[in-house]
């Protein structure tokens, strides 16, 4: 005899309507420049329009940070948002290799074009002879370029990257340790208010107590 299905309770309502409007996953890229620049813009702006003794500064900056903090988590956790994971560190392109371009098969007219053309070292002829301090002065030159372009290509390659993913790494780690974690907030605003003031509290103590520190060994020095 088959079971008949039982009736659904008024209890489990509220959950089958929040899996069925249940939010799209925030982007971890996105979420993370928009923390980033935020922090940043306020960390730059603040001493350069407030103009206050720096440690003072800095403490507004702090408190900007941690009412941001606040404000964002707040409103992810009360509608029960989550973030993704999705900015992975590539590996650096190979400029040589980019230069050279796609190998073509030979063609003979372009073979003889260039034979009757002569090697572009013929060209440099009619600089004349080179004297010795001017082979050095031309050595120099190709070291620095070759230093330069080597250097360019770590810059942008390795380093950026490198410090863009950890920037993200950081911010995405810092919002997705909360929002992602079990809170049981959605749709409850106190207790979003409460986990998000735990957290905003928790990320700008350490740098509240670092500023503190360094003011007091200062003003002891003074």
């Amino acid at each position: 005899m088959s079971e008949r299905p039982t009736p659904e309770t008024p209890s489990d309502q509220p959950s089958r309507l929040g899996r069925m409007l249940r939010l799209p996953r925030l982007s971890g890229k996105a979420s993370a420049a928009c923390l980033v620049i935020f922090f940043l813009a306020t960390g730059l702006l603040i001493p350069g329009v407030v103009r206050l003794p720096l440690w003072i500064d800095f403490e507004i900056v702090l408190a900007i940070w941690w009412l941001g903090w606040l404000i964002v988590l707040a409103v992810l956790l009360y509608r029960g948002q989550r973030v993704t994971d999705d900015h992975r560190l590539g590996e650096p392109r190979n400029w040589l290799n980019v230069l050279k371009g796609e190998q073509k098969p030979a063609d003979p007219l372009d073979i003889r074009k260039r034979e009757s053309c002569g090697s572009w070292l013929d060209g440099l002829q009619w600089i004349g002879p080179v004297e010795g301090e001017g082979c050095l002065a031309l050595l120099a030159l190709l070291l620095v370029l070759v230093v330069g372009f080597f250097a360019l290509w770590f810059l942008i390659e390795i380093a950026i990257p490198l410090v863009l993913f950890l920037l993200y790494v950081g911010a995405r780690g810092m919002l997705a340790a909360v929002i992602n974690d079990r809170h049981r907030c959605p749709g409850r605003l106190g207790r979003s208010l409460a986990w998000s003031l735990v957290w905003a509290t928790a990320y700008t103590a350490p740098l509240a107590v670092v500023v503190w520190f360094v003011h007091y060994v200062v003003s002891q020095q003074a």
